[in-house]
């Protein structure tokens, strides 16, 4: 895949408006999970690899390394597997299952950090490894490269262009910066009375993952090529007009606050929701937005909602499977059946098995599916020979996001689940449910349970 193609499919992020009702401020958040590989990281890992290329530093040969928590590591995977470069991630032993799996399905070679290092452990590693090594790898350097926050000017102009300049308020909170700095610095050269806000965990030791709590765990400076380097957030928080601390019980009430509007998201947009909302009561008539980076699809295993926002429950094993059949029929769409039982709770099957079907269009085979009325019919007598019956319909979307079509709603049924898996270059990135209701969409979210 090109760069200009790859380009196509990262930013123009839809803007939601999340107004409390009888809110005397209108409240709006830039939904970051609809970009490539699935959060706001996909910006500045695009634009980093774009201007090493366009440098001469990132050449065929190399390998890309960096250190991250998930999100950056995420995107330059796709990225780099979509552009044929080998990707090297040094990542926190804590990083949920969801990243791992979905790393090692991009083809990643992983490196944990020493646990006993410290939140820059994985930085420290990084800078050993390339140090000792410079003309073997590219790193882009994330906490420390300007074209980090620079892929966020295209982020401010969307919101300026969304609001139609109505925009008085932007927050986002911080792990590199990049987000919070480079919308900073484009936001006020269009309008130089807005406020920027930097959202950080209250607690030094907190929960709310790809955040940094600056005070305790903020990037070293260091050396390199003879220069030393300040992190981002130390270099260019002058940008800011202020700090506002979000606790990890605050942000997990953000998470559920967002799950009751049928918004399902990771932590850091909890923490941004619940900053965004403490905004609004403040400032009676505003226009605030931040941003939601990322989906909930990196966190199923973490429990983090309550319990009544859940919807079909299968074990994490079985994920994998459908994922790895997708992956192994990529770049065609496969496609095939959920079978489990009903629950008490309407909406919540259980899912047992998986059992794939031929796609029967073989005109359009990588981007449409089609399952034969013969197909439906043996699975279903099949399934009721085990006490199992077809909760839903399991589809990949090869080089797509994991979202419906209007293909796949017109053909949808509203008694069923449907999972679409999005598979990149090969490899599972993300999967989602969705159940047609009154003739929509809408996501549900899948409960993953251990294995047994």
């Amino acid at each position: 895949m090109q760069l200009k193609d790859i380009a196509q499919r990262i930013g123009r992020t839809p803007l939601l408006n999340l107004t409390q009702p009888g809110g005397l401020a209108v409240l709006m958040a830039k939904v970051e999970s609809h970009n490539l590989s699935g959060s706001v990281k996909d910006r500045p890992a695009f634009n980093m690899l774009y201007k090493g290329i366009e440098k001469g530093y990132l050449l065929p040969g190399r390998r890309i390394i960096e250190a991250t928590s998930g999100n950056t590591g995420i995107g330059l995977a796709v990225i780099g597997r979509l552009l044929g470069f080998p990707v090297t991630l040094v990542i926190p032993p804590q990083a949920s299952r969801e990243r791992q799996d979905i790393l090692r399905a991009a083809g990643v070679e992983i490196i944990f950090a020493d646990p006993l290092a410290g939140s820059n452990g994985a930085l420290e590693k990084v800078l050993s490894l390339y140090s000792a090594e410079p003309e073997q790898w590219f790193w882009p350097n994330q906490y420390y490269n300007p074209a980090n926050f620079e892929a966020h000017y295209k982020t401010a102009l969307e919101i300026f262009e969304q609001t139609e300049g109505q925009v008085t308020h932007f927050l986002a909170a911080t792990g590199t910066a990049g987000t919070v700095l480079g919308t900073a610095r484009r936001l006020k050269s269009l309008k130089p009375s807005v406020t920027v806000l930097s959202v950080e965990p209250a607690e030094d030791f907190h929960g709310i993952e790809g955040t940094k709590h600056m005070a305790t765990e903020a990037v070293p400076e260091i050396e390199l090529y003879g220069r030393r380097l300040k992190g981002l957030f130390a270099a260019g928080k002058h940008v800011l007009d202020g700090t506002l601390f979000i606790s990890t019980d605050e942000a997990y009430r953000g998470v559920n606050l967002l799950a009751e509007k049928g918004v399902f998201t990771g932590i850091s947009s909890g923490a941004n929701y619940i900053a965004a909302l403490k905004v609004a009561e403040q400032n009676p008539g505003s226009v605030i937005v931040t941003v939601l980076p990322d989906g909930a699809d990196r966190y199923l295993s973490e429990k983090i909602w309550d319990a009544a926002y859940y919807g079909p429950s299968l074990p994490y094993s079985l994920a994998r499977e459908m994922g790895s059949y997708f992956e192994k029929l990529y770049p065609e769409e496969g496609c095939g059946f959920l079978l489990g039982v009903s629950t008490d709770s309407p909406n919540k099957p259980k899912i047992k098995k998986f059992i794939p079907a031929i796609n029967q269009n073989k005109d359009r085979c990588n981007d449409r599916y089609e399952i034969a009325p013969i197909d439906y019919k043996r699975v279903e007598d099949e399934g009721k020979k085990h006490g199992l019956k077809i909760m839903g319909i399991a589809h990949s979307h090869p080089d797509h996001p994991p979202r419906p079509s209007d293909t796949d709603r017109d053909a949808a049924w509203e008694d069923l689940s449907y999972f679409i898996f999005s598979i990149y270059g090969g490899g599972m990135i993300s999967f989602y449910s969705w159940r047609l209701i009154n003739g929509d969409f809408r996501e549900e979210l899948i409960d993953i349970s251990p294995d047994s």
